[in-house]
């Protein structure tokens, strides 16, 4: 469990055990008002966001149009699901790495014993199912390392 499932845990049960209306409205101050601790999370997840600047997504639903839209718009991360990727992702992922060396490929499958297509095929790999939060994190984290190394590789230029 992470902290933002102890957090909804803990205001669901402040509410739940509220017996009078001026506790459900301090438990609403505390978890939803200005300063309240859902209210702040939200404003951090907001600032993130600014800081990762302008955020596009695309879907594309065929290998045949994603390799062209790759090799021309060089995006910051690709997630494949391995069922698009069909019997072998590896020659799918070793594909986008030739035509995008920095872009960082997420590997989406359906189950643990998929976890066979190996990390050095993907910087990530998600099995279907997972929490939003969990997703949010990894993606995050690969975000902010490949910002790291791109302000790392600007100073030393």
């Amino acid at each position: 469990m992470n902290d933002l499932d102890t957090l909804v845990q803990t205001a669901q049960a402040a509410f739940d055990s509220a017996r009078q209306s001026a506790e459900l409205e301090d438990a609403k101050a505390r978890f939803l008002g200005k300063s309240g601790r859902l209210t702040e999370l939200l404003k951090g997840l907001g600032a993130l966001l600014e800081s990762l600047g302008p955020l596009k997504v695309t879907a594309l639903k065929d290998l045949a149009s994603a390799y062209p839209w790759i090799g021309v718009h060089q995006p910051r991360m690709v997630l494949v699901d391995a069922v698009l990727a069909g019997d072998d992702p590896r020659i799918v992922m070793e594909k986008i790495r030739t035509l995008s060396p920095e872009t960082q490929r997420v590997l989406l499958v359906d189950t643990v014993e998929d976890l066979r297509w190996l990390p050095q095929y993907a910087e990530a790999i998600l099995i279907k199912g997972i929490s939003p939060s969990a997703v949010a994190a990894i993606v995050t984290n690969l975000l902010f390392s490949k910002g790291d190394r791109d302000e790392h590789n600007d100073s030393n230029a």
